[in-house]
């Protein structure tokens, strides 16, 4: 690609860049620009927001691990918990289920001396067991012991991850709502955007940390989870845009796949840090530091200029973008801050003659238009649905596996978890190179594809060769883990920018769907069947792997700005394949005439 003070030098260039696609036109000004300050802030923020990801989702085995408990009753008799030596029980009461057992001892006196029982046991509100203790020596106190999450209450438990893919669910949609959103004062709003979405997130959880490690009640603890969800996701989906829309065209495979290594790392560190701080408040406190310097940084950074563009904001657009210059190219202002002002006149061209036509219509109603204009467009409609089911299959994959995968490893939380850092790492390296010369595409197909023949292998493979079928298992998550991180870059690309963040919230939904799946699979699925887990996770695979071929290549081609770019993409990939075949029948009609 030319230059931008070489593209400007002629008049018919100016016709040539008015002729180009929204998306033509600013990826070319952002490959002139490079890639330098200006985007760092915007990739430090997504950094961070990684950062603060793992203690969230894979912190539950420290955060609200299961602890041994043992009951007592009025006459000091204890009751263990189950998987406990009765060998030396004191009294010689002990029992293969802690609950179930001191539901038939009679009750505890509270006129019975402070003898009666050690120091480290508490009273209860549980009916089958009035005094506890928690064995200390794994965990000085988690969720589980603070709320006292068994007996009758341990049903309440898995309510702490459950919850949290509630508030997924949830921050998927308000994600790509803020994030795309654009509100006129009039209403009482401000103007939303991926920046805004990111500021407002990163506080609330700031607040919700806060509050969960001071909750005095469970209930309380619940209701944060919640928020901790929607605010997760809601950084995820607008950062995650932002750091792409602002970069260069053929950094943007590169940056998409390495902003999934600060996850790795920060699961690897939670596991370290896990294993120095065991109580679980100072824990949560530790991992989920790194918002506290997303905050500052969040207002440090700039909005999305392509965003800007796309809403008609053409004044804040040219702020931003004269800022970008300063910090990137800035020997090349003056030919640069020109290409802005072209850049600008024509998009706000285009966007004054797109609404010389529209008529003024109810939000309800706009928005029902577009999801039908959405879904009549063949090539969005194909992107919808494939999108949707693969995002769905992806994250069931990854935290099912993951959940299965216990029984190929250590019963340590601190090296599982670890362990899953490190493999999340690696396939993120591996496929990190590969992406450049072999698409998005492509290997999405093999992580599917091999991933799901892995996991059927595995099933066939004697118990007596327990290490091939390790490595079958482990082999099948590292596709898997590598696949979707290209996945988080594949996906945005997709969708048009007037609309990137609600169609990346969109899978991200249905992969939280996934995810909350997740359990059914490894903890009732599997319960009727040794080979159900296996299965599932294979077919999954394989289905997977036939929906990809629906989906273009999104390798070194500019991002579509509207759905009319999107529809373009698939009528030139088309036109191409036809092409081709005219080409191939000419040679082979020449080849049988000897020419």
């Amino acid at each position: 690609m030319q230059e931008t003070d070489e593209l400007w030098d002629h008049p018919e260039n100016d016709i040539r860049f008015a002729n180009m696609a929204d998306d033509e036109r600013f990826d070319a000004f952002l490959t002139t620009l490079g890639f330098g300050r200006w985007q760092l802030r915007a990739l430090l923020a997504t950094t961070l927001v990684m950062s603060t990801f793992p203690i969230h989702l894979v912190g539950s085995p420290f955060l609200a691990a299961p602890m041994p408990f043992r009951c007592f009753d009025g006459g000091n008799a204890s009751v263990e918990s189950e998987g406990v030596d009765p060998s030396g029980a004191p009294n010689g009461t002990f029992f293969s289920d802690a609950c179930a057992a001191a539901a038939d001892l009679p009750p505890y006196s509270v006129e019975c001396p402070a003898r009666c029982v050690p120091s480290s046991v508490r009273a209860t509100e549980l009916r089958t067991c009035p005094f506890i203790e928690y064995d200390t020596s794994l965990f000085t106190s988690t969720v589980t012991s603070d709320f006292d999450l068994v007996c009758e209450r341990a049903w309440l438990r898995p309510l702490y991850v459950t919850l949290y893919m509630i508030g997924g669910l949830l921050g998927s949609l308000a994600g790509g709502y803020v994030g795309d959103r654009w509100a006129s004062a009039g209403f009482g709003f401000e103007r939303w955007g991926r920046r805004r979405a990111v500021q407002l997130a990163s506080l609330t959880n700031a607040l919700t940390v806060i509050a969960t490690v001071f909750s005095p009640s469970y209930p309380l603890v619940l209701v944060m989870r919640v928020l901790a969800g929607i605010t997760m996701t809601s950084m995820v989906i607008s950062g995650w845009s932002l750091s792409l829309e602002c970069c260069p065209c053929k950094y943007r495979g590169l940056l998409g796949m390495l902003l999934g290594l600060p996850y790795s790392v920060s699961v690897i560190c939670c596991a370290g840090i896990a294993y120095l701080i065991r109580t679980w408040q100072f824990l949560f406190l530790a991992s989920a530091s790194p918002v506290l310097i997303l905050l500052p940084i969040s207002f440090l950074m700039d909005e999305s200029p392509r965003w800007l563009l796309q809403k008609g904001r053409v004044d804040e657009a040219r702020v931003v973008l004269q800022r970008a210059v300063q910090l990137n190219n800035a020997e090349k202002a003056s030919s640069l801050h020109a290409t802005i002002e072209k850049l600008i006149e024509v998009t706000a061209t285009d966007k004054i003659s797109t609404r010389d036509g529209e008529q003024k219509t109810s939000s309800v109603v706009a928005a029902l238009l577009e999801t039908w204009a959405y879904i009549r467009t063949p090539a969005m409609c194909k992107i919808i649905i494939a999108t949707a089911i693969l995002w769905f299959l992806h994250n069931n994959l990854y935290l099912g596996v993951a959940l299965n995968a216990n029984n190929f490893s250590s019963d340590d939380p601190f090296l599982y978890v670890a362990l899953t850092g490190v493999m999340d790492g690696s396939a993120i390296l591996a496929t990190t190179p590969l992406t450049a010369k072999l698409g998005r595409r492509v290997l999405v197909w093999a992580g599917f594809a091999v991933g799901g023949v892995f996991f059927l292998a595995e099933l066939l493979v004697p118990e007596d060769f327990s290490w091939v079928k390790w490595i079958f298992v482990m082999g099948g998550f590292f596709l898997i883990a590598g696949s979707l991180q290209v996945n988080y870059m594949y996906a945005p690309e997709l969708f048009p920018t007037e609309s990137r963040a609600r169609g990346f919230a969109f899978v991200q939904l249905a992969g939280n769907v996934g995810s909350a799946c997740a359990p059914l699979v490894t903890d009732v699925v599997s319960q009727y069947a040794w080979w159900a887990a296996g299965v599932t996770f294979g077919c999954a695979g394989i289905v997977g792997s036939f929906l990809l071929p629906l989906l273009p290549e999104t390798r070194n081609q500019p991002l579509p700005e509207t759905l009319e770019d999107v529809q373009n993409r698939g009528r030139k990939k088309r036109e191409d394949t036809s092409r081709g075949a005219e080409n191939a029948a000419y040679v082979t009609e020449g080849e049988s005439s000897g020419v």
